[in-house]
This record gives structure tokens, sequence and C-alpha cells, in this order.
């Protein structure tokens, strides 16, 4: 038979291992002995099946911060197009830009500006992030909630101000809170599922 502890061929009736020194247990402290070295073997074979290995997390993290980061390059390319309509004076489809600024004043035509200049701003941040997040930075979940934070602002901001100036609700509707929620929702997300990841890695 085998010692339990050193591995070692010795005698079925050992009591003591020679090699290691140590007692060698009876039958019942061997069949234990086997079941439970059965049972890690299994458990690290379950392990490696369920993905549960440091390569395969490294891996699982990057292809998660893959697709975010596609996720914040498509919120850019959204901030880039809002920004071309808003400075090609194209806001509203039924009416020009130039009869509402003719109407209302600079005031709204300064706040449109105001807007397309923070979309530029967030279409930069989004792309600064993405490259933050592809590289798996550490802090890289505080750019990505600061660039959510910056959105909704602006947009609140920008439908406060029109709001005021024109005395009509042209941009609080169940699409904008719509979008709201579904920055809150991806960027709670993303922080969520890195700390998890981060804790698993710690484990």
């Amino acid at each position: 038979m085998k010692c339990n502890y050193c591995g070692a061929e010795i005698a079925d009736d050992s009591v003591k291992c020679p090699y290691c020194e140590k007692e060698v247990a009876g039958d019942d402290g061997r069949k234990n002995a086997f079941v439970a070295e059965e049972n890690r073997t299994q458990f690290n074979g379950f392990r490696s099946s369920a993905g549960f290995g440091k390569q395969s997390m490294n891996y699982d993290i990057g292809n998660f911060s893959r697709i975010f980061s596609m996720i914040l390059l498509l919120n850019a390319v959204i901030a880039v197009l809002s920004a071309l309509r808003i400075f090609g004076g194209r806001m509203y489809t039924d009416v020009s830009a130039a009869e509402l600024y003719a109407y209302f004043g600079n005031s709204l035509k300064y706040t449109h500006y105001l807007y397309g200049a923070m979309c530029v701003v967030i279409a930069l941040l989004c792309v600064y992030a993405s490259i933050r997040v592809k590289k798996e930075a550490p802090n890289a979940y505080k750019l990505v909630i600061a660039v959510y934070a910056i959105g909704i602002i602006a947009d609140l901001v920008y439908g406060g101000l029109c709001w005021k100036i024109m005395g009509v609700n042209t941009v609080f509707n169940v699409r904008f809170f719509i979008s709201i929620l579904f920055r809150c929702a991806v960027g709670y997300g993303y922080v969520f599922t890195i700390k998890q990841i981060g804790e698993q890695k710690k484990n």
C-alpha cells in the first residue's frame, strides 16, 4: 500500500511509514483519505470545466472589457451624431433652427450650442474610457461612472434650460427617461461586474 502522507510504497501491515515516520491510518483512515482525495480531484475538475481557473477568469475579464469598450465607443458615436445634429440646426423636424432662434432669441441658440459642446466632450470621454476599459485599468470603473454621470447631468441641464426659455417641455419625455435609466443600468452593471470579478480573483 501507499503512505497517506508521502505516497511511498510501504508494507500492507505497516503502522508507521519508514520514510516520513508518520503513523499510517488503518483501513477506515485509508478509505477516508482516498475518498477525500477523490473528492478533491472531482472538485478541481469541476472548477476547470466551469471556468473558475485563473486563466479562464482572465479570459472572461478580457472578453467583458472588450465588449464594454465597444459599448463606450458606440456611445461616443451617438454623442458625435447628436453634436452634428445640433450644430447643423436639425434639432427639430417640423421647424428650422433659424426660425426658433428668431422667435426665442439667442438664449436658445447658446443653450443648443452648449449642449452640442457637451456632447463633444462626452464623446471624447467615452473614447478615453473605452481605451482604459480595454486595457483593464484599475480605476477604469470610476471613469465610466464619470462619463455616464456627466451625460445625465448634461441632459437634465439642457432639458431644464429649454423648458425655461421656450415655456414648453420638449425634452423631458418617456424616451428621455428611458435613456437615463438605460445609462444608469449599463453603468451600474459594469461597475458591479468588475467588482464581482475582482473579488473572485482575490479568492
